[in-house]
């Protein structure tokens, strides 16, 4: 596994990350759901696993989960567990940030 920068400094990703927001990045052929909650960022497969659906197209709840946006399945953004256990669990990828940028460890 290799830590991946997508964002040079943290002034660059909360230019491109609006909290909140989902959005997709594609690292090395890899869809990933990059989001930012509460000052933190995370990262979560793109593909819903129950469907396919572009998780980027979702939406945050409250709840920390990020809501898939063809059949309203909800993934937690640190372990990847759906809510209600309908499907299997997403795959969540750790993310670090600091002053030398916002790293994806894949």
């Amino acid at each position: 596994m290799e830590w991946i920068q997508v964002f040079k400094s943290p002034e660059e990703a909360e230019k491109a990350l609006e909290e909140g927001k989902p959005r997709r990045l594609i690292i090395d052929n890899t869809r990933i759901c990059l989001t930012r909650a509460e000052g933190r960022y995370y990262a979560i497969q793109d593909a819903c696993p129950h469907s396919g659906a572009s998780l980027s197209e979702g939406w945050l709840n409250h709840y920390q989960e990020i809501v898939c946006p063809l059949h309203n399945y909800c993934y937690h953004l640190v372990t990847g567990r759906e809510a209600n256990q309908q499907t299997r669990d997403a795959r969540t990828y750790e993310v670090r940030a600091g002053i030398d940028g916002i790293f994806v460890k894949l």
